[in-house]
């Protein structure tokens, strides 16, 4: 009933079923097709937060499904991330919801706002938008200089390439970045495993250099 005669005032249980349906649709490797549905999911609860509703658990006033949003708008960014590698025009989706997310969940744990702003950075490289991207890193290490999300993220995007096929950015700078959190130390540099990530970089320039030696 509320289906056809309030199509647009989703209720929770067709918000429910739309973002099950974009599982279903990921799970199909259907991923593109996942993100726009899962898009307007969040347009709607976006359009229901209040600014008193500053974490995850305060919007579950406005959706309380199968999936609890804490989870699922990680699942989205990731997804969104995903989609952008493939396809550039996903990058600025990707951008513009991690941005409106730490906007409007500002009290959310300490955990979860670093994992996001560290979303953002890579988000913002892969939307072109690099000293920007860099700028937020750069930032993120500063406030937290004893996690290592911040470096890991930031030594990947500069010593990888964004896509497959893309040369790095500066592998120099990554592996300085790399060394600085491992001289540090970070907390659980094993765990992130920042020395293989290290060694990993330093042997292409190491090699080159043993070429250019003979």
């Amino acid at each position: 009933l509320w289906k056809r005669t309030c199509p647009e005032r989703p209720s929770q249980e067709m918000l429910d079923d739309w973002m099950q349906e974009g599982y279903r649709l990921w799970m199909d490797r259907r991923l593109e097709q996942a993100c726009d549905l899962w898009q307007q999911v969040w347009e709607v609860i976006r359009g229901r937060l209040t600014p008193q509703m500053r974490t995850c658990e305060d919007a579950e006033v406005v959706f309380d499904g199968r999936q609890c949003i804490e989870n699922w708008v990680q699942d989205f960014q990731l997804e969104l991330r995903n989609a952008a590698v493939k396809d550039p025009a996903y990058a600025a989706r990707a951008v513009a919801f991690a941005e409106e997310v730490l906007a409007h969940f500002p009290d959310q744990d300490g955990l979860f706002t670093i994992n996001f702003r560290s979303d953002l950075g890579e988000a913002l490289f892969l939307a072109d938008r690099a000293d920007e991207g860099e700028r937020v890193l750069l930032q993120l290490i500063d406030d937290h200089p004893d996690n290592p999300d911040g470096y890991a993220m930031l030594a990947r995007v500069l010593g990888q390439g964004l896509r497959p096929g893309d040369p790095p950015i500066d592998r120099e700078r990554a592996i300085a970045v790399l060394e600085s959190a491992i001289a540090r130390p970070v907390e659980n540099a094993s765990v992130w495993d920042l020395q293989s990530r290290l060694e990993d970089l330093r042997e292409p320039v190491e090699s080159l250099a043993g070429d250019e030696q003979g």
